[in-house]
């Protein structure tokens, strides 16, 4: 994975699939640049063509993706006044969530509903706090576990799909992974 710092970029780059701030951006091929979970989403539906332009994506160009500036990690984005961070379970260990996702998901908790729904890589997910699972909603029987927990750099494998290295000033080096 390459990771890109642009000059002539805005400090502001919109997703032209979710029309928000891009959270973790990527640049395809085809120079368009969407959030890594939006063009994910979006290739694994459309036979691996950009959303915008329909140039092709190379089948393995998320296990490497050229990341705009980084994966987007804080501390302060992605765990609360408790220093707990919402995870959920991958193959051998733990994923955090995308910033905007965690922000969602923890103020769907502390409202003290039984569910929220979130968007992740064009589906709509379920968090059921109650039974600590997600699960797409067309989907229910495909579950995994949540949880909400102190982030360990021994189980967290990354964030949202990209492996990350955390370090002791929470800053992580970025990896990639087919493991959402």
């Amino acid at each position: 994975m390459s990771v890109v710092s642009d000059p002539g970029m805005s400090d502001v780059i919109e997703c032209a699939i979710c029309l928000d701030r891009c959270v973790n951006g990527v640049r395809l091929q085809c120079l368009h640049v969407f959030c890594f979970l939006c063009a994910k989403g979006s290739a694994q539906q459309s036979s691996h063509r950009c959303p915008v332009c329909r140039h092709p994506i190379a089948h393995d160009y998320f296990d490497s993706p050229d990341l705009i500036g980084g994966v987007e990690w804080t501390a302060s984005q992605h765990m609360d006044e408790q220093h707990m961070s919402w995870q959920y379970e991958g193959r051998n260990g733990w994923w955090l969530y995308d910033c905007r996702t965690s922000r969602d998901i923890q103020t769907a908790f502390k409202a003290n509903e039984s569910s929220v729904e979130v968007l992740i890589a064009g589906f709509v997910y379920v968090i059921d706090f109650e039974r600590m699972i997600q699960f797409r909603r067309n989907e229910p029987n495909r579950i995994r576990r949540i949880q909400r927990q102190p982030l360990d750099p021994n189980t967290t494998k990354g964030v949202a799909g990209l492996r990350t290295q955390f370090s002791d000033t929470h800053t992580p080096d970025a990896h990639s992974s087919s493991d959402p």
